[in-house]
Order: C-alpha cells, then structure tokens, then sequence
C-alpha cells in the first residue's frame, strides 16, 4: 500500500504463533503444523508464522486530501495490545501442560487460569470475520449518528471525511474487543476448570479454536465453554451441579464428539500436531453436529445491522 509507514506489521495474526506453537513440531528453521485447508481439501505442513494472518487486520485506513495516497491512522496499536497477553500465555501454558503430564494434576492458581481464559476468550472477536463486522456496524453508525461531521469539516478543512471515520472506527474496534473479552472470560469465573485428557487419541483445533457446547448427560445439564490447548489437552470451563475431577482421561469417543465441533464452524483451516489429521478429522465427520444454533450479534443493533451480520455470515471470505 503506497505510503504506507514501514513499521506497521503486514502480517498480522488472529490466531498467534503463542497458541499455534503448542500443536507444532520443531523443525530446523520453523515450528510446524499439519494444517487441512477447508476450501482446498488438501493438507500442508506449514510453519505456524505463514497461516491465520491478514495483512493490515486491525488496521483503519484513510485517505489523504491532498495526495492519492491511503495511511494508516494508529499503525500497530491493536496489534501490540496482544502482545502481553500471548507472552503471559506460554509462560502459563507450558506450565499447566507440565503439570498436567509429570504430575496429573493443575499447578495454576485460580487467577492464572483466568488468565488462559481471557487469553482464549480473545480468540472468540480478534477473528477477521468478528473484525469485518465490528467495522462494518461503525461504519454504520458513523454514518447515521455523527452529527457533527459538517462542523469536524468546517473545522479541518484540509482532513478528508474517512480520517474521522477512521479515527471513530479505531475506537470503536478497540472498545468491543475488550468488553466482548472480558465479558466471554467472565463466563468462566463460576465455572469448573477440568482438563480433558486424551491418551490414545488427538485434539485437533482451528483457526476458530474456542467452543461452546451444550448438552445433557445422564440426565445432568451441563455447559462447556473451552479449546485445546494441545494435541492431547482440552481445557473446559463447565458449568454443571455436578462437582467434576480437574483431570479426566476421556474416551476416543469424546475427543471426536469435541473434534467435530471443530469442523462445524466455517473455519480456513483446522490444524494438528499428528501426520495423520485426515483420519482425525475423518473420525470426527462421523459424529459431526449439526450447525443448528447460531450466535446472535453481540451488539446492540437495529434492522440494518442485523441484515449486515446476516450477510456477512453467509458470504464473507476470510
């Protein structure tokens, strides 16, 4: 993009390389991982640093007055905001994985876990089809509420009208990841931590790794809101009556029911640490839900807005 700042990020991931590394195998010059392209039906071993990115993602552009020229309004600003999160969720991680395999049991405090969930909680909106939509409403309500453009114009008149957009945009961007976050990672403050251990079977995940699964089961209702945290881990957060163990080694059966979630979504790619991923996700076809739920907006919003997400969930490309 012509004139753009050098030190913006191009490459800017939805699903970092802190999460993805934990499903990779270490080559020479790379983490790797078995990554299945949905749309291609085909499976390439990558390094995690060249899938589940977008150039510019978080970025607002707008156009100069004076020059056929797009800038960047706040280069790297939402980008760098993860950055302390994912440094905060190896170093947790690695240790709860650890813990979970040397010693069977969860040596985090209840604080770090909160920690993890916010972590994953982030994964839910930072996603381009979450982003594309958040944008699109401001622009929507940019347009049809801000009332004091003409003065902003009147006022500046050497800025073009997209630097306000830009600038409304950015906030409002920045404004919903967070309270969308800390509303998700709330959820879990009542919940059961439990870790869902596989022994002969795998955990695969996505680029839409988090999952919410309801369910009853020997006539207890319960509530699953959690993701993988490697080949052989699943990190729940439930809420149930029923008081759980932290650790439970599960069935093959489980794995493929938690595996077929993951091939419910419209995810690009689903990933594994194991060579064989097309067996895995062939067993999960076997048990594969049916997508009949839909999330609702996640926002306030009127008609037009509704018919944008409705749109914007049926076509939109990542």
């Amino acid at each position: 993009m012509k004139g753009v700042q050098k030190s913006i990020t191009k490459k800017q991931h939805y699903l970092p390389k802190a999460y993805l590394q934990f499903f990779s195998l270490q080559e020479r010059t790379a983490k790797k991982v078995y990554a299945y392209y949905c749309e291609d039906k085909a499976v390439r071993y990558v390094s995690i640093g060249d899938i589940c990115h977008r150039p510019f993602l978080y970025e607002q552009k707008y156009q100069s007055l004076t020059e056929n020229t797009e800038y960047i309004l706040a280069p790297n600003e939402i980008e760098n905001s993860f950055i302390d999160l994912e440094g905060e969720y190896v170093t947790l991680v690695d240790a709860l994985i650890r813990g979970v395999r040397d010693e069977n049991t969860i040596v985090l405090k209840s604080y770090e876990i909160y920690k993890i969930a916010n972590f994953m909680s982030s994964l839910k909106f930072r996603h381009p089809i979450m982003i594309h939509i958040i944008n699109s409403v401001s622009a929507i309500i940019f347009h049809e509420n801000f009332n004091d453009l003409k003065k902003l114009q009147e006022l500046f008149p050497d800025v073009h009208e997209s630097f306000f957009e830009a600038v409304f945009t950015q906030e409002h961007l920045s404004r919903y990841l967070k309270i969308f976050t800390q509303a998700f990672t709330e959820r879990t403050k009542k919940a059961q931590v439990t870790i869902l251990k596989t022994v002969s079977s795998s955990f695969i995940t996505s680029d839409m790794p988090v999952v919410n699964i309801y369910g009853v089961l020997n006539n207890v209702e319960y509530d699953l809101f959690g993701f993988p945290i490697s080949s052989d881990l699943f990190l729940a957060f439930l809420g149930t009556d029923v008081k759980l163990q932290s650790i439970i080694t599960v069935s093959d059966e489980i794995v493929n029911k938690i595996n077929s979630y993951q091939l419910r979504k419209s995810a690009r790619y689903i990933l594994s640490q194991k060579k064989n991923i097309i067996s895995i996700i062939e067993s999960a076809k076997e048990l594969r839900v049916k997508n009949e739920d839909i999330e609702p907006p996640l926002f306030p919003c009127n008609e037009k807005i509704k018919k944008l997400y409705d749109k914007i969930m049926d076509n939109y490309k990542y």
